[in-house]
């Protein structure tokens, strides 16, 4: 059996391949001798998924060529003298170029007009531009505002950059939460209460949150007076985790005043 694949990197394609070589593939298995072949360059920051596929390939026992060790690749695309061919025997009234960046969209309708499409019936856009084409007319129409559209469990497009940020961070950091206890004036009540997670190691944990509340209760002190302690406070453990880590987890703080009865 020999299987060609020619888009590695895409999705479908690396997804098929990444269960045959796992031997997940309901309908087809890889058996001993199998060649498969590689025809594609993997796609930039896919090579990490395309090595350990075809390293599955090879423990079971196929014989896998690819760009490395062999000449096989082929393009998917069509080079510039079949693009001509196809302008030449369409001759189309209207060309939009479609698919690759602005630099190859340019050079496609330079081309057109090379080949005797008039220029003004040679538009090239960007994503969100709308057109609007008749028989013997195409308009360009404002560009309207897009980006990415967000899935997240049941809901579409409820969140933004902001939350995938945070969610990031926390990601890389994890988090540390405290809540402090003032009295009407600024001062501490009792020692502040430290909540964290993905963020410290067992072994210097304990020394690290030590510091914190050191921290905190010095910026108490210098701040108690201020209209936004929270964002203070904040600002100063932030400085200080970062200081003794090196690393930046969401910092949050919550100040609760409360009022102490006077004798």
């Amino acid at each position: 059996m020999v299987l060609p694949m020619t888009a590695m990197g895409t999705e479908t394609a690396s997804a098929v391949m990444g269960r045959l070589a796992r031997g997940r593939h309901n309908r087809l298995r890889v058996e001993e001798g199998d060649t498969i072949v590689f025809s594609a360059h993997a796609i930039p920051g896919n090579e990490e998924l395309v090595y350990r596929t075809i390293n599955q390939l090879y423990r079971r026992g196929a014989n896998v060529l690819y760009e490395g060790i062999a000449k096989v690749h082929v393009s998917g695309h069509a080079s510039r003298e079949e693009m001509k061919l196809l302008i030449n025997l369409i001759r189309p009234r209207f060309l939009v170029p479609v698919h690759g960046e602005l630099r190859h969209l340019k050079q496609h309708g330079q081309m057109a007009i090379d080949l005797g499409i008039p220029p003004e019936q040679v538009v090239v856009i960007e994503n969100g531009t709308p057109i609007e084409l008749t028989p013997n007319s195409i308009e360009v129409l404002p560009r309207l505002r897009g980006g990415y559209i967000f899935v997240d469990g049941a809901s579409v497009g409820d969140i933004d950059w902001p939350v995938l940020r945070d969610r990031d961070k926390l990601a890389q950091s994890g988090f540390f939460f405290a809540v402090v206890s003032t009295n009407g004036d600024g001062r501490l009540l009792d020692s502040p209460e430290i909540v964290t997670r993905g963020f410290l190691d067992r072994r210097d944990g304990e020394e690290v949150i030590s510091g914190a509340k050191d921290a905190l209760e010095r910026a108490i002190r210098q701040f108690k007076n201020s209209d936004n302690l929270q964002k203070q406070l904040e600002d100063s453990l932030g400085r200080y985790l970062y200081a003794e880590t090196g690393r930046r987890p969401i910092v949050q703080v919550m100040v609760q005043r409360l009022l102490t009865e006077s004798h």
